[in-house]
């Protein structure tokens, strides 16, 4: 998603005439903070139940290391 971000932006405002970049280039910035925005509130909000549930008791079962490694060295 973030390396796609740059030229989608460029194709959105390569479409519109020349006088309106400056306001289609402040609209597309407007929504992707606006995105940003919504996105941290719906992890924290998806995260802040989890450490109310658990709190310092530790990683929950799923979070803990594997039994095995993912690359062994020899």
């Amino acid at each position: 998603m973030g390396m796609s971000i740059g030229a989608i932006m460029t194709n959105a405002l390569a479409s519109l005439k020349p006088e309106f970049a400056a306001q289609g280039n402040a609209f597309l910035n407007t929504i992707q903070q606006f995105a940003g925005a919504i996105g941290t509130s719906l992890t924290s909000a998806i995260v802040a139940p989890s450490q109310a549930k658990y709190g310092s008791k530790g990683p929950r079962p799923t979070a803990s290391a594997p039994s095995t490694p993912l690359f062994s060295w020899p």
